[in-house]
């Protein structure tokens, strides 16, 4: 991985497939762990950390929610896996939910 060089400061939550990855995939970017999901992007931001992996899902709400400050740079994941939504028990809102999954 082009990214896991000494210079580099990788941030990430403890925990997680995100943990998982970088522990099983990186040897020599410096890790930085970093407790608090709802803040890590600001450390991205402010320049403390040079990046982040996490779900595509995730970067493009980041993206969007902090136009060009922050970025994606890969057009396909690094991995695979599978992810859900889990909702109350009432069959009307799964349905709307269903019906909108299906349109994106």
């Amino acid at each position: 991985m082009a990214i896991d060089t000494k210079p580099t400061k990788l941030i990430v939550n403890p925990g997680g497939t995100n943990f998982k990855f970088i522990k099983d995939s990186i040897r020599h970017a410096q890790v930085i762990l970093h407790e608090d999901n709802n803040t890590i992007f600001e450390t991205i931001i402010n320049r403390k950390a040079d990046l982040m992996i996490t779900d595509s899902v995730e970067v493009h709400y980041q993206v969007k929610k902090h136009p060009g400050v922050l970025c994606a740079t890969m057009k396909t994941p690094i991995t695979k896996g599978k992810i859900a939504y889990l909702i109350p028990r009432d069959l009307i809102w799964k349905d709307y939910v269903n019906a909108w999954l299906e349109s994106n």
